[in-house]
């Protein structure tokens, strides 16, 4: 079971307009659009949109919905792409092949530039060891491709000796994966956190009461590898059951020993109902986050990148605003929209240190969905930014 938080001083939610206030103003130098119609090989894809009922669907896989983002260390310039499990539930997404792409931006900057994305090659997540302890969707099928109604991956890691380590939704659950995407271990969970989708939580009968203590789709959203390689770090989009709505956790996982140690850290959302996505060391101790609203466009007013330093265990985090996301001004007009930019989807989860002062962002666009850029049209592209801040991230 989880070890109880200690949390530090009295409950303070600030208000947006302090908030506000108080955000540097940060720099819009690069964007990337990679477009929402982008496919790449293989079976055809989203024939159970339509709450999981068999319709038309698209030819191929759709290159989309990229929840994790970091460099890709064998090719400079390219990136490396989580996405996640496709269109929003498991039942909606048995066709969406889980994979982590490569992908480059071809960044317009002030100086000029293409301002688009090439798509190269993928790793493809997959248990040929027959090492996940409940039914695939292709479960029946050689290659046991993983699929977006088996896992929903939000976040990833590469670990010393070049496995990924997955942070999944459904259970919530750590996967473990070779180079190629294979499972090298079953899924890891936590004792006494378990969400809807997890094979180990019935369905309530009619009028019941749910026994999953995570909310479902509020998993493992944030995942950060200790700097010496050790341990890694798993967030919680939001609170368990039961929690406060202000507050989150970050929970420690030893990698040698393959399990959670029980110590765990408090995590402050600036006002009750937000949600934490992403969480990436920069730093011993130090690592982003991004806390969001759940509105898009015009109606959004809550995106913000966070500097998170963790202190004892038990206690709650300390945290410093690098950046707000709806107030980033443009005065090359990188971007198109003119001297202010804002970067006002729903989903933006996706973020990476480049160095001291400079970050890279990417929205899970929730293809086909829109919302983001109303007048781009029905559907969200996967827009890459790259941010210069006014000072240095804090150490």
């Amino acid at each position: 079971m989880l070890q109880p938080l200690a949390v530090r001083g009295a409950c303070v939610i600030a208000m947006a307009a302090s908030v506000l206030a108080q955000a540097p103003r940060v720099e819009l130098t690069g964007f990337a659009t990679l477009q929402p119609d982008t496919f790449a090989a293989g079976p055809p894809s989203g024939r159970f949109r339509n709450a999981g009922i068999r319709g038309d669907g698209f030819p191929s896989q759709p290159v989309q919905g990229f929840s994790s983002i970091r460099p890709d260390p064998r090719r400079p310039g390219w990136w490396l792409v989580l996405c996640d499990n496709g269109y929003g539930i498991r039942a909606n997404s048995p066709d969406f092949l889980l994979r982590i792409y490569a992908v480059r931006p071809r960044w317009r900057t002030s100086q000029g530039g293409e301002a688009q994305v090439d798509v190269g090659s993928w790793i493809q997540l997959s248990d040929p060891s027959r090492l996940v302890p409940f039914r695939l969707a292709r479960e029946d099928t050689a290659e046991r491709w993983l699929t977006g109604a088996d896992f929903d991956p939000e976040s990833f890691v590469s670990a010393p000796d070049g496995t990924l380590w997955i942070g999944d939704e459904f259970g919530p659950f750590l996967l473990h994966v070779d180079r190629q995407g294979r499972l090298v271990a079953p899924p890891s969970d936590v004792d006494g956190l378990r969400s809807p989708d997890h094979p180990g939580v019935p369905v309530p009968d009619a009028g019941g009461t749910s026994a999953a203590t995570v909310r479902r789709s509020r998993g493992f959203e944030g995942l950060a590898i200790a700097n010496d390689g050790t341990v890694l770090f798993a967030m919680l989009e939001t609170a368990p059951v039961g929690g406060p709505a202000d507050t989150t956790r970050i929970l420690e996982f030893d990698i040698s020993a393959n399990r959670f140690t029980g110590r765990a850290w408090a995590y402050r959302f600036d006002a009750p109902g937000l949600n934490a996505t992403e969480f990436v060391s920069y730093a011993p101790g130090r690592f982003l986050t991004i806390e969001r609203d759940n509105a898009a466009g015009r109606e959004a007013r809550v995106k913000r990148v966070f500097a998170v330093h963790l202190g004892e265990p038990g206690t709650e985090v300390e945290k410093t605003l690098v950046s707000d996301l709806l107030e980033i001004a443009d005065p090359g007009n990188v971007a198109g929209h003119g001297p202010a930019f804002t970067f006002p989807f729903i989903t933006t989860e996706a973020i990476w240190p480049e160095d001291d002062r400079t970050i890279v962002l990417v929205n899970d666009n929730n293809y086909p969905g829109g919302g983001g850029r109303p007048a781009g049209g029905p559907k969200d592209a996967s827009e890459f930014i790259r941010l210069r801040l006014p000072q240095s991230l804090p150490r």
